[in-house]
């Protein structure tokens, strides 16, 4: 009996999970994550538990922690990058924008909306970390005609690359 055992194939693994941070809003997981902001206003009044009101110029920013959490093996390298762009915008983008920010009071920058150009969130990303980024809401708080009342919703699209 021969056994051929030169050929030998490294399997490697990537996933990436988003999750609720102390004091933030639920993450609900399923096939994609989500996160509900509840009714919102360009005062600031009112917010949802889990949510923070930062001022901003123009409106208000809703914001709340979560954590992004990599997994990866089999890689040559211990960290990757992440990234991360608005694949579907809101219907009223004139209104309402989401921005990111490494701490809870800011700087809160408009996320990218551009699959060739995301935003970076870091770029030492270890496997079986936790990273603790803030999500904002912009809700501007102009009034009048292109003021609205009712739901809207946008879709962030994440990407973990590790070398």
């Amino acid at each position: 009996m021969t056994l051929g055992l030169n050929n030998e194939t490294v399997q490697t693994a990537v996933r990436l999970l988003l999750a609720t941070a102390p004091g933030g809003l639920t993450i609900s997981p399923a096939s994609d994550f989500s996160m509900n902001y509840g009714n919102v206003n360009g005062l600031g009044i009112g917010p949802a538990a889990g949510l923070t009101i930062v001022s901003a110029s123009g409106g208000v920013i809703y914001s709340t922690p979560y954590l992004i959490k990599p997994s990866f093996s089999s890689f040559s390298s211990t960290t990757g990058s992440v990234k991360v762009y608005v694949s579907v915008d809101f219907v009223h983008p004139a209104i309402l924008e989401l921005r990111d920010a490494a701490a809870s009071g800011g700087p809160y920058t408009a996320i990218s909306k551009s699959s060739g150009a995301q935003s970076s969130l870091t770029t030492t990303a270890a496997s079986g970390s936790s990273l603790t980024r803030y999500l904002g809401l912009f809700v501007s708080n102009v009034n009048g005609p292109t003021a609205f009342t009712g739901s809207d919703s946008a879709t962030l699209t994440y990407t973990l690359t590790v070398p």
